[in-house]
């Protein structure tokens, strides 16, 4: 049997010890789970081009942070970047502390977003792209 079955058995319970409503929105904001963003899985990625088809635009609040986790792999190795634009500006952010990932490894980052980003992601050698998977929280 689980702990809770339902948000609204969760709302009974937090609100019989007196915390408001707005406290239990905003924690059901913080324990929500991740939402798929996408998965690409056996690609052709060409070098230092953006690998997905159309840029990610995370909704977000002002005020309101949201993370991308991204895993991914690749057939060859090489650097891993976000390419991330706010207000026309573009900046070419590399992951895994600026050092080249390893072929047919798996890794896993985090990128947090603001109002008005936009990410897309790129790669620095043609190859395949094994996974990509990308999920989304707000924090």
């Amino acid at each position: 049997m689980a702990l809770f079955t339902s948000t609204a058995r969760i709302r009974q319970i937090l609100s019989s010890i007196n915390i408001s409503i707005d406290d239990i929105d905003e924690l059901f904001e913080l324990i929500k789970p991740a939402s798929l963003v996408t998965v690409i899985h056996n690609q052709a990625v060409i070098a230092n081009t953006n690998i997905l088809a159309d840029d990610l635009i995370p909704v977000v609040d002002a005020g309101k942070v949201c993370f991308y986790t991204t895993f991914c792999s690749f057939g060859v190795g090489g650097a891993f970047y976000a390419n991330i634009t706010n207000s026309g500006d573009s900046q070419i952010i590399q992951y895994n502390d600026g050092l080249d990932l390893f072929a047919n490894n798996g890794y896993m980052f985090d990128i947090p977003l603001t109002n008005g980003d936009t990410v897309n992601f790129q790669y620095s050698e043609n190859c395949t792209l094994n996974r990509l998977i990308i999920a989304r929280t707000y924090g």
